[in-house]
């Protein structure tokens, strides 16, 4: 697959991911992810990348269910764990390689970048 096309088909995954996130449950997240058999172990939330939208229910949903654990938690991030990945890790339909769902990371200049 060309850089350009991974590039393109990520940048789908986080804004679908995000659109998602935002006020969901992470069992409606893993409805979602089945679908089109996207595959990952772990959500990486930025606090830092500021924006209207709301994370906490997502975080609170990850405290309340046996098969995710939410390791991390402070004020610049949140990092959400599956206790099983769902799908096959590193085979998500030419999303990449890592079973990781960024939501966003921080530039070391600042800015919030989209991955």
């Amino acid at each position: 697959m060309a850089a350009d096309e991974l590039h393109a088909r990520k940048v789908c995954l986080w804004g679908k991911v995000r659109d998602l996130g935002a006020g969901r449950s992470v069992e409606e997240l893993d409805v979602w992810a089945r679908g089109p058999g996207i595959a990952f172990s772990h959500i990486y939330i930025s606090k830092v990348a500021h924006g209207s939208v709301y994370w906490g229910t997502l975080v609170a949903s990850a405290r309340e269910v046996p098969n995710y654990a939410v390791p991390i938690d402070n004020d610049d991030v949140a990092v959400l764990e599956r206790a099983e990945p769902l799908g096959r890790a590193g085979k998500s339909r030419g999303i990449g390689r890592s079973p990781r769902l960024p939501i966003a990371r921080r530039r070391a200049r600042g800015d919030a970048e989209r991955v």
